[in-house]
């Protein structure tokens, strides 16, 4: 079983910041306008992609720390997950203070087996 050794954070400018949590070095600054897709050949991955499916980010999601993340993430699986990672890192949340705005599309893609 995975260990949770990875969080999400969310800062002031509106961009995803991935970090290791042992030490809290930075692993990536990743564009809130990314795609997240379920990765549908390995169980419990999902894959931050841009829109032409290049630059491949993956990462399984029982590495994620849910309650270390910033904002906290609130899952009891992996659609869970991919909903309130799109919700709270991807998309603009209402009430939000950052001036960044919105992507116009979050994808969710189901790949046949």
């Amino acid at each position: 079983m995975s260990t949770n050794i990875l969080k999400f954070v969310k800062d002031d400018q509106g961009s995803v910041r991935l970090h290791k949590i042992a030490d809290n070095s930075l692993l990536a600054s990743l564009n809130p306008a990314l795609n997240i897709v379920k990765d549908r050949s390995q169980k419990d991955f999902f894959i931050i992609q841009n829109e032409k499916g290049e630059n491949a980010f993956v990462l399984n999601y029982l590495e994620i720390s849910k309650s270390s993340c910033e904002p906290e993430i609130y899952a009891n699986d992996l659609n869970e997950f991919l909903i309130e990672l799109a919700d709270k890192f991807f998309y603009g949340s209402a009430g939000s203070s950052s001036s960044i705005p919105s992507p116009l599309d979050v994808n969710v893609i189901n790949f046949e087996p």
